[in-house]
């Protein structure tokens, strides 16, 4: 690090002067405007990933409450799938009765196990386990547990178990606990006395003789006879802030890190669940974790809800970041056929967001406050924001959300109110687009899950907002590649600094913004890419969380106007192409026949359009696509000709059906490709409620554009015809005009940068350098009462594909030293794809 750090010093201050005579920062100190919020950027909480489970919550056994097979809250099985009462329709093979546990038998021991609801311990948590021990000899009888993918003990380090117990009769001894590494040595261990015939809940502490990160937990009887286990729970003693039944301390010493202006919890689309009896019960997770029912998440695993309501207020709290908490509105997830609440039944609704401000709120003389103070917590917490709804939309949402700011607003004025905008929304907000809400708009969120391109094109977003609307909140974004491959990288961390610099810039309308998802354990990545990633003792940042944290921890106090002459930013025309005919299902079955493609005064059919194998695809009704992907190849003679009448102005028409359909997919056509393998596709009826094309480049980055509202149904043909003329492309569905648009316009990035200043004078400027170049470029500080001479400069850059990694956590991480500058004019090199935060120090006066 030492050595990088003098080769970077030395380029700063021109060693090696690459000059970029054209391209100047100018600052206009004289001037500060919109003072930029302290909360600006934020962390962003779902239980996805297992990022809970698994992840920051610092429980060890998976699976402790033996409810992990639950039949989701709200759905009927049907084999393998799971059913909501709107039909939406998931993959769900039963899990074992006894998910994560496992009976051990030694040496001729003889024993059994099963899940059993007899006798529970409570209501909440009815299913337990039984162990029948028919035979000991020399031998052991038990269950054990691996956590989640393995338990890591570490030497000499404490470790807290409790569970519930009884036994019957026969059973006359007593219990063992130990801890056993990878190959079921004992590395720790005691003996519980007392095992009777009603529920009784024991607790010991076991100290771990060795490290081994694949260990397990095995609770075993010293006894013929029956015993039952339920709610076994293990925490190591060393938490973050050694708090009992606390957070993984590196995971949440990384949030930490960021300083974050707020924490948002707990989702997501997990509070609105995939049916209204799946979503987030905030009066379910709170109190003794042995009550916690726990639910399903939508994300496909159990919860035990042990990182709760409380626990999230609590979190914010240690680490002195305000919470936002998001509340379900009487919808459940729009994109999972939503289950909605008629207005004149959602009182119940309300009155449970109530009572949770009143926990978080509330006086100890209130019911929910005094349940607060119960629970350790006299003094209210600083639940500063609430979100009404996550990414939800439309008409019916509009009519929930006025009743829900205005209950909430009569009690809690001084709570900042956010409403949702829909999440496919690409275009500048307008207060048309929410014009069934009656009552102010405070802030609204947008959500952008893209492409670099896009990232360096909205930039400039926030710039043309109306400044008399409401204040914006980036609830989620990132680069993102649908195909999920992308798993965080220096490429992706370079565009979302761009466009966060237009936030900073922006600072009066733009007040919140959160990256997301946050966590991913490396055994579920179910999405991705996250900012930190995790397996069960390590973890690490990736170049996105690495870049957040340089711009979190360096927020001025006001913005300063600043602008980049020459910055090399450049819109290029759309790629000329030629076109194509392919058919993409991810979820539906679906049936294309009768194509035709018309070029110049030519029309040609199927059999003149396609090669013999394509052809051979065929049946009776067309082409049959059952989620996946069709390319039909065009054949030579066709090519041939169409290199005569070029691809300039040519219609694609055809007839399509779907058999079945879900709430995610219906018609995808691709139509177009450019020699730089981007293609261009139309998404008809996607999500239920979409039409809209997407671009889709040789990286794998999609993004749409042109959207519409849209859906389709199941089991009748519809008219396809899209033409491409020039750079337009027009869309018709059953001779109806759905789309004219123009063809993106890719960007070629340049320099981005913003400034801003503290109240003591100290200007922190900072810079994207996105491009191959070194840049060595003035920066002109005007207008300034101060004279600068000294100034602090962290730079992260490297390989636009680099990533970190468990073996290289901080490949990708900013290296910090200090500069001397002549003055207010001086020249500083930004490294090629890199960011660099300067902080200008004055003289004092």
């Amino acid at each position: 690090m030492k050595k990088l750090v003098c080769v970077l010093l030395s380029i700063a201050i021109g060693m090696f002067p690459i000059f970029s005579q054209s391209t100047k920062i100018i600052i206009d100190a004289g001037h500060p405007g919109a003072s930029i919020s302290e909360h600006l950027y934020g962390t962003f909480f779902e239980e996805i990933n297992h990022a809970g489970e698994g992840g920051l919550y610092g429980e060890l056994i998976a699976n402790r409450d033996f409810e992990g097979n639950r039949l989701p809250e709200g759905m009927i099985r049907n084999r393998n799938f799971i059913i909501s009462p709107m039909g939406w329709k998931h993959y769900y093979p039963q899990p074992d009765s006894l998910a994560n546990w496992q009976l051990v038998c030694t040496n001729g021991a003889k024993a059994s196990v099963k899940q059993t609801s007899i006798n529970p311990l409570n209501l909440n948590n009815p299913m337990s386990a039984q162990i029948n021990i028919e035979r000991l000899g020399k031998g052991e009888a038990g269950i054990k547990n691996k956590g989640y993918w393995g338990i890591p003990l570490r030497k000499g380090e404490k470790y807290n178990l409790s569970f519930y117990a009884r036994a019957n009769a026969k059973f006359k001894g007593d219990l063992r606990v130990s801890l056993l590494d990878k190959q079921g040595k004992e590395v720790a261990g005691k003996e519980i006395a007392g095992i009777a015939g009603e529920w009784k809940k024991f607790s010991c502490q076991l100290t771990s003789s060795e490290t081994d990160y694949n260990g397990s937990l095995l609770i075993s009887g010293l006894s013929t006879g029956t015993f039952w286990l339920d709610i076994v729970s293990m925490f190591p003693e060393n938490t973050f802030l050694n708090s009992p039944q606390g957070l993984r301390k590196d995971l949440a010493k990384k949030i930490a890190a960021l300083k974050p202006g707020f924490l948002r919890f707990p989702g997501g689309c997990i509070v609105e669940g995939a049916t209204l009896a799946n979503r987030v019960r905030w009066e379910n997770t709170i109190g003794d974790i042995a009550q916690r029912p726990g639910h399903w998440v939508l994300w496909n695993y159990h919860s035990t809800d042990g990182l709760g309501f409380q626990e999230f207020l609590q979190f914010c709290e240690d680490i002195h970041a305000p919470a936002m908490y998001v509340i379900n509105v009487g919808m459940s997830c729009q994109f999972r056929k939503s289950e909605v609440v008629d207005t004149t039944q959602l009182q119940p609704y309300i009155h449970e967001v109530m009572n949770a401000l009143e926990y978080a709120l509330g006086p100890v003389t209130s019911k929910w406050g005094y349940e607060r103070a119960k629970n350790g917590h006299p003094k209210p917490f600083n639940l500063k924001y609430v979100e009404i709804g996550n990414e939800n939309f439309g008409s019916v949402y509009q009519q929930h959300y006025n009743y829900f700011y205005k209950a909430i607003k009569a009690k809690y004025p001084q709570i900042t109110t956010i409403a949702c905008t829909d999440p496919g929304m690409r275009e500048v907000f307008k207060h048309s687009d929410l014009a069934k809400i009656k009552e102010p708009i405070q802030t609204i969120d947008e959500h952008f899950y893209e492409s670099p391109d896009f990232f360096y094109k909205n930039a400039t977003r926030y710039d043309s907002y109306d400044r008399k609307g409401p204040k914006v909140y980036v609830g989620e974004y990132a680069v993102k590649k649908w195909d999920n491959s992308l798993k965080g990288n220096l490429e992706a961390a370079l565009a979302e600094a761009a466009f966060k610099t237009g936030f900073e810039r922006n600072a009066d309308i733009v007040r919140l913004s959160s990256l997301a998802p946050t966590f991913v354990n490396d055994h579920d990545r179910t999405w991705n890419p996250d900012l930190i990633t995790y397996n069960n003792h390590q973890s690490f940042g990736s170049p996105s969380y690495q870049v957040e944290k340089l711009f979190s921890n360096n927020i001025p106090d006001n913005v300063l106007p600043e602008r980049v002459e020459n910055s090399g930013y450049k819109i290029n025309p759309p790629e000329k192409g030629i076109g194509m005919v392919g058919f993409s299902n991810p979820t539906a079955y679906c049936q294309y026949k009768d194509v035709t493609i018309n070029m110049g005064n030519a029309s040609f059919t199927n059999k003149q359009l396609f090669d013999t194998t394509s052809l051979n695809k065929r049946n009776t009704n067309g082409w049959i696509v059952d989620r996946h992907f069709l390319n039909l190849d065009f054949s030579p003679q066709f090519i041939k000709q169409t290199k005569t009448i070029g691809w300039n102005n040519f219609i694609l028409s055809l007839k399509v059906k779907a058999d079945t359909l879900d709430d995610i997919d219906a018609f995808s056509i691709r139509f177009y490709s450019t020699q730089s393998k981007t293609y261009y596709q139309w998404n008809i009826g996607q999500w239920g409620r979409f039409n809209w094309l997407l671009w889709h480049d040789k990286k794998g980055y999609e993004s749409y554009f042109g959207q519409q509202p849209g859906h389709v149904k199941a089991g009748r043909w519809y008219n396809v015809k899209i033409q491409v003329k020039d750079d337009s492309i027009f869309c018709w569905l059953d001779n109806r005009l759905i789309h004219h648009v123009k063809m993106p316009q890719k960007v070629t990035p340049g320099i981005f940068s913003c400034a801003g200043v503290n109240t003591n004078g100290v200007i922190i400027l900072k810079v994207i350098n996105p491009t191959s170049t070194s840049r060595f470029i003035p920066v002109d500080i005007q207008h300034s009462t101060y004279n600068y001479s000294n100034a602090h400069v962290e730079v992260l850059s490297g390989n636009p594909e680099d990533s970190n990694s468990f073996a290289q956590p901080l490949k990708i991480a900013p290296a910090s030293f200090n500069i001397k500058i002549p003055g207010n004019l001086f020249k500083y090199q930004f490294l090629p794809y890199s960011v660099t935060v300067i902080r200008l120090i004055p003289l004092q006066h």
